[in-house]
């Protein structure tokens, strides 16, 4: 997250200062950050700061209003409970159709920050995953979120990154399951296997978890329409092209639809085995 604020080679001088300077010595918390200030002008001690003296990490909560987008934040926490008194110093970018922009430093005794996205359909928190916060939209922007999903105008880590917070706030109390099931849907035509395997990951905890529920065969059948494509693209057959991470794609998927009781696969893998 410091490497991406202040910029990789910044970060490096910064780094490299630091160890000479306190080779075959002592050094304390606040000597690295005096370091990596002095090499990048930037003041990041107060930053630093609010991340090493205090547990855990921010959800950050964004809502859009007309062209601005609110931002206000509280710690996360698995079990959904509230703690409203821890607050971090946040690095704050986001990605729209017109590009990744820097907004700065969110400071953590300011309750709400402002960004301005004009003329934008839809705005990505956190380009590329590069600070430590979760993110969760309203719901309008969630929805708004599906088209650069499942175009794929979004790259794979905010694409990872979206299906994998979907799914975590929705095991926290934080978003239904039935949002993040319906945001799922947008990566229906995705091609990358990090992305499978996210969202594999996801939906088995909920394969085991609804598996005697009543409306469990509806789960199911979901599951089989959203695994369609890249079964029909991947097939059983092995080719000479594949790589590794393909074999192991084509099983995840198989195990997936096999889970979900999908009929044709079913009925291949009776006939193979």
């Amino acid at each position: 997250m410091l490497a991406n604020f202040i910029g990789l080679d910044k970060f490096y001088v910064g780094m490299h200062n630091y160890l000479t300077q306190y080779a075959y010595n002592n050094a304390k918390t606040v000597d690295l950050w005096q370091a990596l200030e002095a090499a990048s002008g930037l003041k990041i001690t107060a930053m630093a700061h609010t991340w090493t003296t205090q547990m855990g990490f921010p959800v950050v909560t964004v809502t859009k209003n007309g062209e601005k987008l609110w931002l206000t934040q509280e710690r996360f926490l698995s079990n959904g409970t509230k703690d409203t008194e821890s607050k971090w110093d946040v690095p704050v970018t986001f990605r729209t159709p017109a590009g990744v922009t820097n907004a700065g430093i969110w400071k953590a005794d300011v309750a709400t920050f402002e960004l301005d996205a004009p003329g934008a359909e839809w705005a990505k928190i956190n380009a590329d995953q590069t600070a430590f916060f979760l993110t969760n939209y309203s719901s309008d922007m969630w929805k708004a979120l599906q088209a650069p999903v499942s175009t794929q105008a979004l790259g794979t880590l905010d694409r990872v990154s979206l299906l994998h917070t979907a799914f975590v706030l929705a095991r926290a109390g934080l978003l239904s399951v039935g949002d993040a099931l319906d945001f799922s849907g947008a990566y229906a035509q995705d091609t990358e296997y990090l992305v499978w395997k996210e969202l594999s990951e996801s939906l088995a905890t909920y394969l085991r978890l609804f598996k005697h529920e009543t409306w469990f065969p509806k789960f199911q059948a979901y599951i089989q329409r959203l695994y369609k494509a890249v079964m029909a693209d991947l097939t059983w057959e092995t080719r000479s092209s594949d790589l590794d991470i393909t074999t192991n794609f084509r099983r995840d998927v198989i195990a997936m639809l096999s889970w979900a009781k999908d009929p044709a696969v079913v009925a291949e893998a009776a006939a193979r085995f």
